[in-house]
């Protein structure tokens, strides 16, 4: 038995179609967008990376002291370890990318600590926020 088209009442199908993507899946992807952004705005700011050589250490700290030009931080020192020769102290530092026009191949750098003598007394404010 054939039975045809014809023989059925002609009603229309409502077909439900969902859309094929999802409101809940722009969470994602606009933290995805998001953290790209901060990612490449991060390494964007990055500046060189220099080593330093220091007759000694002391006072100097990982990741907490900090390299300032003028009285503005322009970099952190990120790793401190003795020479091959034993003589002298190798300090990496992270240099901001904004500090790279003040560096050359034979800038000095020294450590700021308080000191008391008979020109007087210089460098307090590293009593609290220690050498730099």
């Amino acid at each position: 038995m054939n039975e045809t088209s014809e023989d059925y009442d002609s009603e229309e199908l409502l077909i439900n179609r969902k859309p094929s993507l999802s409101i809940v899946w722009f969470l994602p992807l606009i933290a995805l967008l998001v953290s790209g952004w901060l990612i490449y705005k991060s390494f964007s700011e990055k500046g060189p990376v220099i080593t330093i050589s220091l007759p000694n250490a002391e006072g100097l700290e990982v990741d907490k002291t900090k390299i300032k030009y003028l009285d503005v931080e322009v970099g952190t020192v990120t790793e401190i370890h003795i020479s091959q020769d034993s003589k002298s102290i190798v300090v990496t530092a992270q240099m901001d990318s904004d500090a790279e026009a003040y560096l050359k191949q034979q800038t000095l750098f020294w450590v700021v600590r308080p000191q008391v003598g008979l020109r007087g007394v210089s460098g307090l404010n590293t009593l609290l926020s220690g050498p730099y």
